[in-house]
């Protein structure tokens, strides 16, 4: 019973000025902590020094498009293929075919897109219901 009274000894204005200085206290260790250097160079009309982009100093030279455009026309001829011969008439010895004849895109990370394509294409068609990874298994088969 005593701490209520206590409490009854402030008003609501001196609460909401403690308040007020606290969060100034507050908000002036996390400025000074995390803003300073801003904070001066702002002040002393200073511009910062502009860091070079991660990628210029990962890369000296810009990755070419010859060395892409393979692989994307490859990737564009077994989708089209593949395409192709679901809506003619599903052969899962003719997709097997198809997928091993493109070797190059075996091992990118096109791969799982492409199995999705397939399974996604037969659904489509109600041609049959296939799991990624039974289309998966035959890039190796």
């Amino acid at each position: 019973m005593k701490d209520i009274m206590l409490l009854n000894h402030f008003t609501w204005m001196q609460y909401l000025e403690a308040l007020a200085v606290l969060l100034l206290i507050y908000y002036g260790v996390i400025l000074a902590k995390y803003y300073l250097p801003e904070l001066q160079q702002k002040i002393n009309g200073t511009k910062p020094a502009v860091a070079a982009p991660i990628s210029a100093l990962q890369f000296n030279e810009q990755p070419s498009n010859e060395q892409e455009e393979p692989l994307l026309t490859e990737t564009e001829q077994l989708i089209a293929q593949l395409k192709q011969s679901i809506h003619r008439g599903y052969e899962p010895a003719e997709i097997k075919k198809i997928l091993q004849n493109h070797p190059v895109i075996k091992d990118t990370p096109l791969r799982p897109a492409i199995n999705e394509l397939v399974v996604t294409e037969c659904e489509k068609t109600d041609a049959a219901l296939l799991t990624e990874a039974e289309v998966n298994e035959w890039w190796e088969a």
